[in-house]
């Protein structure tokens, strides 16, 4: 049970620490990037476009379902919870978490566009510290990603 919510702790400090390298550093600071928005609006575009089109609704149900399928959560909230209560927690718990998370992937997307980082979006953490030519971001953002593919 410590390993997961360790787990889940980097990869909440390195996505967050990406993120606010990407706001305070390739922006300059909150109002740095309203102006960066201001004058790329086909970055602001994409948000405001329905999901329609694409494999979105099939990617959503499974991350949804994946909280309860994926073994590991499974074995979390079943076996290993020996106190009901744990259940209320978590229900509020893990929002929390995935909001957190969320809040970092909008900067991380348009800090990306900004430097014209050459790989795919999915790989934008890494890309931000290698475009960036930072080392101690690229291996931060490496172990964030070894941390998340573990569980």
């Amino acid at each position: 049970m410590f390993a997961i919510a360790f787990e889940s702790i980097v990869k909440l400090a390195t996505f967050g620490a990406i993120g606010l390298y990407a706001l305070y550093v390739v922006f300059g600071g909150p109002h740095q990037l309203e102006i960066w928005l201001l004058q790329n609006q086909s970055a602001l575009q994409a948000l405001h476009t329905p999901l329609q089109e694409g494999p979105w609704r099939t990617l959503l149900l499974v991350f949804f379902a994946s909280a309860i399928v994926m073994p590991h959560m499974y074995h979390m909230t079943f076996t290993e919870n020996l106190n009901p209560r744990g259940l209320v927690s978590a229900s509020w718990g893990l929002p929390l978490y995935l909001l957190l998370m969320s809040l970092a992937v909008p900067l991380i997307l348009w800090a990306g566009l900004k430097l014209g980082v050459s790989t795919n979006p999915e790989y934008f953490t890494l890309g931000l510290g290698l475009t960036a030519q930072s080392e101690p971001l690229a291996l931060l953002a490496f172990v964030g990603g070894l941390s998340a593919s573990s569980g």
